[in-house]
């Protein structure tokens, strides 16, 4: 918010800035006070002020990228000490970011974990396991309860969530 704020005053200082250079006949049945500062003068305060402005919305945004960078180093601690195995998928249904839980919980089935791999991708790795109880179907927006039998004998136990932003959430437990 406050990067596209001072950008907008930027634009509206070199506006101005432009104005300045303009010159304009006034009424001359109107008195007028003398101007207090010249066209040149003018000119580069507001060019200044101008400047200022774009280093501040550059300071701005190298502040919020260095926020965003220490949020996304929380959550990837907040994911790696996780026990269960949980992902996110983005809208398009590609995973974009797991813990070392859920690349666990896949190589219970003898699976391998790719960035980009999709949830019908993720089903079609996993079909030689029979789910023992399923539940809910993500094209309701409900959530989608499913419990396995994997080959060695343990359960796992998933669901797959909506999130907000239109992307899912899935979360497996060794049952």
């Amino acid at each position: 918010i406050v990067g596209p704020g001072l950008l907008a005053a930027s634009v509206l200082g070199l506006h101005f800035l432009g104005m300045g250079a303009a010159t304009l006949w006034p009424d001359t049945s109107v008195a007028l006070p003398e101007d207090p500062f010249s066209g040149e003068e003018m000119m580069q305060a507001v060019g200044g002020i101008a400047i200022a402005l774009n280093i501040c919305a550059f300071l701005a945004l190298v502040m919020l990228s260095r926020v965003r960078e220490q949020s996304m180093s929380r959550l990837e601690s907040v994911m790696q000490s996780m026990h269960d195995g949980v992902a996110y998928l983005d809208a398009n249904r590609a995973l974009v970011l797991w813990n070392r839980g859920f690349e666990e919980m896949l190589a219970l089935a003898g699976l391998k974990v790719r960035a980009g791999d999709t949830i019908a991708n993720l089903n079609a790795y996993t079909s030689h396991i029979a789910p023992v109880r399923t539940s809910g179907k993500l094209t309701q927006g409900e959530t989608v309860e499913r419990e396995c039998l994997l080959p060695n004998g343990r359960f796992v136990r998933a669901a797959v969530r909506h999130t907000a932003d239109g992307g899912y959430v899935i979360n497996m437990v060794d049952a």
